[in-house]
């Protein structure tokens, strides 16, 4: 929890709103006062309280159901109680069965790179895919030689639209040079200017470092000859 924690942290620069000061922490760790001006008013304001807080969680998309702690609203506090053993087990099965239905729909191809001369086949399971404005942002698991890694790719449209094949077809053209190159498949902490980034990168940025192997690596993947041209900087 402590390395998603600081994961988290670093993706935003710094600890988000409400994570860095002591003050600012013990708000959200501590019970929400409902602000009862007299004793007889506390419960009842703690109940108003409470609908109000359920009411702005639903409005940000959560559907958990939460129940408020019945000793703390009789004092006017608001704070929820932990799900049971019980609620958080069929919880946890919900959330497996989703992510198996949607392992179970996602893409999975193969395809072809020359290492050592030898024509090897490797998997790509792409397991998301996001429109941009000049493409797509594609996700996914590369598994071969008995080992699987991650990346995310960005391909612009220039490499598909023009030759009229799938963007995953273009994807694989560069997956195949990683390969056929030996480059490293998984990097960490900082890189040199030497070192490809190979975890998250655009094809451009394939294109851009091996160009002639791309164009090969191009044709011999979709059957189609890369268009040589000085326009793949904005690619």
């Amino acid at each position: 929890m402590l390395a998603i924690r600081q994961s988290w942290f670093d993706e935003c620069g710094a600890p988000p709103p409400g994570n860095k000061l002591a003050l600012e922490r013990k708000a959200w760790q501590s019970a929400v006062d409902a602000g009862a001006i007299s004793a007889r008013a506390k419960y009842d304001a703690a109940v108003k309280k409470s609908k109000e807080l359920q009411a702005a969680l639903a409005a940000r998309g959560c559907v958990e159901e939460f129940e408020p702690d019945p000793a703390l609203m009789a004092e006017g506090q608001v704070d929820f109680l932990q799900h049971t053993s019980d609620q958080q087990q069929q919880q946890a099965s919900a959330a497996s069965a989703a992510a198996a239905a949607s392992a179970s729909t996602r893409p999975v191809r193969t395809a072809t790179a020359v290492v050592d001369g030898q024509a090897k086949q490797f998997t790509v399971e792409y397991t998301s895919k996001f429109p941009t404005k000049g493409g797509y942002m594609v996700d996914l698991k590369l598994s071969f030689d008995h080992m699987d890694t991650q990346h995310r790719v960005i391909i612009g449209k220039a490499y598909y639209e023009r030759y009229e094949v799938l963007p995953e077809a273009a994807i694989e053209a560069a997956l195949a040079l990683m390969l056929q190159l030996k480059l490293p498949r998984h990097s960490e902490g900082m890189l040199t200017p030497a070192e490809f980034p190979v975890n998250y990168f655009t094809v451009s940025e394939i294109e851009q470092w091996w160009p002639e192997e791309f164009a090969a690596s191009f044709l011999h993947t979709t059957g189609k000859n890369l268009q040589s041209g000085q326009d793949y900087f904005w690619r």
